[in-house]
Formats: C-alpha cells, structure tokens, sequence
C-alpha cells in the first residue's frame, strides 16, 4: 500500500475529502521498454485504462487550490482562399522589374534599351507593386480602388494536450505541521525531476501522475488522468513578511504546479456532458 502525505494533517479525514485534492505519483509495470512503446499505439479506451497496471508510489493530499484552471488551445490559422492568393500574387508585381522585361520582349534591341530604361526607373521605386499603382492612380481619379477580394476564412491546424495550473497557499498551524509541509514540498520535487542513470551519462524521465479531486463535479468535469507535471514554483515568503517558526520554517509558503496532459483530449472523451450535437 503506497504512502500518503496529507496537508494539513487532518485533511486525512473522510469528512474533509470533498475539500481535497489528491497527487498520485504513478509507477508502470511494463517490464521492459518494448511494453512500454506499444502503449503509444493503444486505442483511446485501452489508452485510459494503460496506467491500470500501473503502482502507486505516493499519494499526496492538499486541499483545494486558491487558483485552479485548466486550459485546451485548438490553433486556427486565418488563411486566404486559392482566389485571393492569386490576386495578392499579381497585385504584388514588381511595376519596374514587369515594365522592364516586357518592353524589351516587345521591342527588341531598341525596346531592349527603352526596357532597360523603364528597369532603372523601377529601382528608384523598390518594392513599388502593381497594388500601390493601383490605389495611386484610383486615388488620383477620385475613384474606389478595386480589390482582390481575398477570401479569408479559418483554417484549422490543430489541437494540444490540456495544460492545468494550481496555486495553494499553505500556512503551517504549528512548527510540526510546518515540518511535514517541507517532507510534502521535497516529495513533489523529488519525483518531478529525473533520475541520473550510468554514472551521470543519461537521465530517466520524472514519473507520470494521476490527479483527483474528493469534490466529484470537479474531479468529473476536469478528468485530469496521466499528465506530467512540468512546473513547481514555491514561494517561502508569501505573505511578504519573513515569518518563521523557531526551527526556521517560514509561516507561509505558496506553492504553484503546471501540468500537461500527455494525450490530447477530443470530442469523445467529453460525451457524458448533457451537450448533443
């Protein structure tokens, strides 16, 4: 049975468990790397149940954040329809290097050198396009420049893995409960970071977690299964005054977690909501 932490130490109770949240730290049991890459192809319901087989190495229990969020960024790019990039394209001509070449295509070796001219008079107007001649001229005549409509619309491009942040402020009732709060602090940073392997040559990945919520709307609506924590924050004076207990512990320390979800989530893993399409 795996060990628990529990800040504060009455939070162990089970009639604080709706005011809880709960950090697994998650062991697989794949006995070798050949197990481990299969689960990367696994369907999406098999890919839930992966970490099943998984060990529990610690449980640590906080109550519920001051800040909680949790965040899903689906890209859509503004693009230009196949019309409109054309358009663009002839509209952004060089008026110089087109006057140049096409004269001196048209009139031999005598427009060669009236082209020649017309290209020297184009690089005293470098970047000048066919679009900026238009709007000069429309503007000169009084009239409304005609424009390529371009056609835009959203493009979509792709969706990330849910990104989640927590804040807890923690303050200690007494220096005991301050102390276990530094064991709980040192958990977290121990099993985010990685482990040193073959004398310092290469490193093993921080182990996954598992996060649940006692309160059952948030644990259901978040959902927040095998995800990587990416950040740990923690600030020993808070408050902004230096307070300690005697044994030096400070009073008030805030704590902040990043996470990130290792699959992406879609439409179906959303479909107990009470939203139909």
């Amino acid at each position: 049975m795996s060990k628990t932490l529990s800040f504060p130490k009455y939070m162990e109770q089970d009639i604080y468990k709706n005011h809880c949240v709960y950090f697994h730290v998650r062991k697989s049991n794949a006995s070798d790397t050949s197990e481990n890459a299969k689960n990367a192809f696994l369907s999406k319901d098999d890919y839930k149940n992966s970490m099943n087989n998984a060990d529990t190495l610690l449980t640590i229990c906080l109550p519920i954040p001051n800040i909680l969020n949790d965040n899903q960024s689906h890209s859509w790019d503004l693009s230009i329809s196949p019309i409109g990039t054309i358009g663009k394209s002839i509209e952004g001509i060089d008026i110089g290097k087109m006057a140049g070449a096409g004269i001196s295509k048209l009139a031999g070796k005598i427009g060669g050198k009236i082209g020649s001219l017309a290209s020297k008079l184009g690089e005293n107007l470098p970047g000048y396009t066919a679009g900026d001649a238009l709007g000069y001229f429309s503007n000169a005549a009084g009239m409304r420049k005609p424009l390529t409509d371009p056609g835009y619309f959203q493009n979509y491009s792709g969706s990330t893995p849910r990104s989640f942040g927590m804040t807890f402020d923690l303050i200690p009732e007494n220096a005991e409960d301050a102390k276990n709060l530094l064991t709980l602090l040192m958990s977290f940073k121990k099993f985010t970071s990685p482990k040193s392997t073959i004398d310092g040559v290469s490193l093993l990945a921080p182990y996954f977690w598992d996060v649940d919520f006692g309160n059952a709307a948030i644990d259901e609506t978040m959902n927040i299964k095998g995800m990587v924590i990416t950040s740990v924050e923690i600030n020993y004076i808070a408050d902004g005054n230096a307070q300690f207990f005697s044994s030096g512990i400070p009073k008030h320390i805030q704590l902040s977690l990043s996470m990130s979800e290792r699959r992406m989530m879609t439409m179906e893993d959303y479909e107990q909501t009470m939203v139909d399409e």
